[in-house]
């Protein structure tokens, strides 16, 4: 016995039984309801979006006798005829096997003749973009200026290879894919109808395999019955039919990874590959996982996430025991290589390597609570010391790698410049340490130049040169603080930076100083360089940078807490 499959018993037979595209059902029942039907319609959009449903909807609308509320009665003798595909009046035209000049002019012959049955003749053409330029061209003339009996409706999945001379004599709606909870409803009210449980998890795996297409949604499903056991559809066989990775998979990878076990994970690789899992396929599904994890750790935002009710209480769990900050490593390490495992001949090793580089991931730590930690020195942030070593591992001295030089004293953190740097950036930096650090300084180091404090206009005037020109206020950042001498504004420049003189001599930067100093210091109206001798002392030069050495108690602890590295 023939059995009909779900696809097409279930197929609309109203606007109103249509899913998910509301906005094109409506404006078409207005147009009915009004007369105002178009002479031309473009219906674009992917597979199994109810392209083509609809314009034999809008065939039967037009022809129908009892037109009702803008819907077709379906009862009346052209309804009938319409949907059983028996009516002369409604010709379907593949385009992709009819896309030559020849089938355009055969069709325009065609075109002048009157209904035979109805009020209209309605052309659909399905795959409209499939049609060479030169059938494109020969339709225009057809397509603008119609005889009044026919209506063209085009249906595409690229409407982008539509030539615009057509789109533009067309009305265009776009379908879109059908939202994954529409398409979970239709399933779930269709497999009622039919007297099949289903859970909720195996309607949200074939609603997602689905990817929008109502359609193919419904071909899965009959793939899944057709299996006849009895019972309830589980996930489990829609697994087992359709090769799907279900939602405990992939919580079984993110498990090995929150246990920081790459044992763990290689074996759940291989169980992948012996359960004949898509690999890619999977890379998709964990990447969306990780997704919707990360969703689940912010504020309102399970909304966002597309997950089965039931699993969001375990979402919630493995989002908080990862944490927010790792699930976006790990998001961002498999975008980096989503190219490189989509063209791999060895996908499977690939995984494994992913699985276990991430299952390696040392925890994200906490910037605030590092920061409290240095600026308590010494033995004093033993609990905070405790707390981040929670969160990371932290090497030992016996294990950090020598210092590279082959010396094993230290060499300064940072020197002296030869040459001035291009922005304000670099010694506004150098200047700016955290109090609690400078507090901590050995009394033998010596405490750098003089700091000059926020709300001094120098500062004022140096935020607002580099806003305008980033290397001038670079080099004006090197410099001693100014003197206000009467509304003289004196700069001193030591000798042996006597290219920042020149350069503050030139008249466009010494024009715009200016232009700053008179507005922002008050009493000010000119500048004054004064250049220093080209000697200085070791001292002196000295005072340009801290040098703190290796062994000093400070940048051990350093080291200790952000798990550095001394560079010589």
């Amino acid at each position: 016995m023939s059995r009909i499959p779900l696809a097409l018993k279930y197929r609309p037979r109203t606007f109103e039984q249509v899913v998910g595209q509301r906005h094109v059902t409506e404006t078409l029942r207005n147009a009915l309801r009004g007369g105002r039907v178009a002479s031309a319609y473009l219906f674009a959009g992917p597979r199994g979006s109810g392209k083509t449903t609809t314009a034999r909807l809008l065939a039967r609308a037009v022809n129908c006798t009892d037109l009702r509320d803008g819907e077709p009665c379906g009862v009346c003798d052209l309804c009938v005829s319409i949907l059983s595909g028996r009516s002369l009046d409604v010709i379907e035209i593949d385009a992709a096997s009819n896309r030559g000049i020849e089938d355009v002019r055969e069709l325009r012959e065609r075109v002048g003749y009157a209904a035979v049955q109805g009020s209209k003749k309605i052309y659909i053409v399905d795959e409209v973009h499939m049609l060479s330029k030169d059938a494109f061209n020969a339709l225009l003339k057809t397509i603008e200026e119609p005889p009044p009996h026919v209506v063209f409706v085009f249906a595409t999945t690229d409407p982008q290879k539509v030539l615009p001379t057509v789109v533009s004599r067309c009305q265009r709606f776009d379908f879109k894919r059908i939202p994954l909870k529409d398409v979970e409803a239709r399933l779930r009210e269709i497999c009622e109808i039919e007297g099949h449980a289903i859970t909720p998890e195996a309607v949200f795996l074939i609603a997602k395999r689905s990817d929008g297409s109502l359609r193919d949604a419904l071909g899965m499903l009959d793939q899944v019955l057709a299996l006849g056991e009895a019972g309830a559809v589980d996930a489990q066989r829609v697994r087992d039919v359709l090769g799907l990775a279900g939602l405990d998979l992939f919580f079984a990878a993110t498990d090995a990874v929150r246990r920081r076990d790459p044992a763990a994970a290689i074996r759940f690789v291989r169980g992948l590959v012996e359960d004949g899992i898509d690999l890619l396929d999977f890379y998709g599904g964990l990447y969306e996982h990780l997704r919707n994890l990360m969703l689940f750790g912010l504020p309102g935002g399970e909304a966002a996430a597309s997950v089965p009710a039931d699993f969001h209480a375990a979402y919630r769990e493995t989002a908080e025991a990862i944490g927010f900050e790792d699930l976006l490593r790990a998001t961002q390490i498999l975008t980096d290589y989503e190219f490189a495992f989509r063209g791999t001949s060895h996908p499977e090793y690939m995984l494994e390597f992913l699985l276990v580089r991430l299952a390696l991931l040392e925890k994200t730590a906490d910037v605030a609570e590092l920061l409290a930690e240095v600026r308590s020195g010494g033995d004093e942030g033993g609990a905070a010391t405790s707390a981040s070593r929670g969160k990371r591992t932290a090497r030992t001295g016996a294990d950090r790698p020598a210092p590279r030089g082959g010396s094993g004293t230290g060499r300064p953190v940072a020197a002296a410049p030869t040459a001035p740097p291009e922005g304000p950036v670099g010694p506004r930096l150098v200047e700016a340490d955290p109090p609690a650090v400078v507090a901590s300084i050995p009394a033998s180091v010596p405490a750098g130049p003089t700091r000059v404090a926020a709300d001094e206009p120098w500062e004022a005037v140096l935020d607002s040169v580099s806003r305008r020109k980033a290397s001038l206020a670079g080099m004006l950042a090197g410099l001693d603080h100014p003197a206000l001498q009467g509304d003289e504004l004196v700069l001193n420049v030591p000798g042996d930076q006597a290219f920042v003189a020149e350069a503050l001599r030139e008249a466009r930067n010494k024009t715009l100083l200016e232009e700053v100093l008179v507005s922002l210091w008050p009493g000010a109206r000119r500048l004054r360089l004064e250049v220093g001798s080209a000697d200085r002392s070791a001292a002196g030069a000295a005072t340009a940078f801290r040098r703190l050495d290796r062994d000093d108690p400070l940048v051990q602890r350093v080291l200790e807490v952000f798990d550095a590295d001394y560079v010589s």
